[in-house]
């Protein structure tokens, strides 16, 4: 249940605000419910939690970038192209990196 998902993850931030994947979680809920700048916020708070703990080219971290890149397209084209080629440039990919790349287009 996404209301039970919600709950968890908010407290496992009350918790430990550092919990960077906990922000992801709800960004990924929250763009499951349309709520697109709530998603965004909480995809960025993940990224930045992500960067000060250097986990940010690791785990589901690029992941979370490309969901971000993928949801500011409509809105925020020049920071959407930051996160694909960031996605991109992460090096070792696999899946990920071919699916921005097409997004994207070629990087050369």
């Amino acid at each position: 249940d996404a209301d039970v998902v919600e709950r968890h993850a908010m407290q496992a931030i009350t918790i430990n605000p550092g919990f960077w994947h906990a922000h992801a979680t709800l960004g990924q809920l929250y763009s499951s419910r349309g709520n697109a700048s709530g998603a965004a916020r909480r995809f960025k708070e993940a990224l930045r939690l992500a960067e000060e703990q250097n986990l940010d080219d690791m785990a589901d971290a690029p992941k979370v970038r490309l969901n971000l890149a993928m949801l500011l397209q409509g809105t925020s084209s020049a920071e959407a192209e930051t996160h694909f080629r960031r996605a991109v440039g992460g090096g070792g990919l696999g899946d990920l990196q071919a699916t921005a790349q097409v997004i994207l287009g070629d990087l050369q």
